[in-house]
């Protein structure tokens, strides 16, 4: 009973419209942060899970110690973000551990996503500003 009022909830509330239309905002926030950080060389997406693939600058050598840093100051080092401080839960997964994995939930707001932006570019400049980026977190 309850998986059938969880689905009738998503229909009659246009859950399927939502997160199209949210994945599509979150799709096009990813690529811009690839724009300007090119260490990640891919953005795969199903529906709102979003997979982000970091690799050395200039080749397609897996850079698992990028995406471990990335998640270790989402956990660690919250920002401050309209008065809040904020961080990410994120898992870094794939063979080589080069890839963080968003799985947000089916509601998720437009401003969330952009908090999610705000800290992924943050995130990735204190890295880039910080010496020795291979080592370990």
């Amino acid at each position: 009973a309850l998986g059938l009022t969880t689905f009738a909830q998503i229909e009659n509330n246009n859950y399927h419209v939502y997160c199209d239309t949210i994945g599509d905002y979150l799709n096009q926030k990813c690529q811009e942060i690839q724009l300007i950080h090119p260490e990640i060389k891919r953005i795969d997406q199903i529906g709102l899970a979003v997979g982000i693939e970091f690799c050395m600058l200039d080749s397609i050598d897996p850079n698992p110690l990028l995406a471990k840093k990335v998640m270790h100051l989402g956990l660690f080092n919250p920002l401050l973000y309209r008065g809040k401080k904020c961080g990410l839960v994120i898992q870094v997964v794939g063979f080589y551990e080069n890839v963080i994995t968003l799985s947000p939930a089916i509601d998720i707001s437009k401003e969330e996503v952009d908090l999610f932006f705000f800290l992924m570019m943050s995130y990735l400049d204190i890295i880039k500003r910080t010496p020795n980026e291979q080592e370990k977190p």
